[in-house]
Order: C-alpha cells, then structure tokens, then sequence
C-alpha cells in the first residue's frame, strides 16, 4: 500500500472518521482503517530509526 506522499496521508486521515462512521453504522468492523492509519506510524518510526542509524 503506497502512503508516502504527503497528499494522499491528509486524505486518508480526513476520510478516516466518515469510514469510520459507516462501518458503525453497518455494524461490521472498519476492516478499511487499520491499514489506512497504521501504516502511517509504522512507515514514520522506520524513518525515525534510519534517520538515528546514519547519523
């Protein structure tokens, strides 16, 4: 799943409650969102710890 460019993480994260919302309203998990926010996190703590490796 590709989420590096900046754009396309302000849009996952503005979409993220409205998905959020319907999946509730349907009463099924929000299979879509975990992915879509964790692979945020992950991806920044990588980078966090490259970054401190090579300096």
């Amino acid at each position: 799943m590709d989420c590096g460019s900046p754009d396309r993480r302000k849009r996952i994260v503005r979409t993220e409650p409205q998905r959020d919302m319907s999946a509730r309203a349907r009463g099924s998990q929000p299979d879509l969102l975990p992915p879509a926010i964790t692979c945020l996190s992950p991806l920044e703590a990588l980078a966090d710890r490259l970054d401190l490796q090579s300096a």
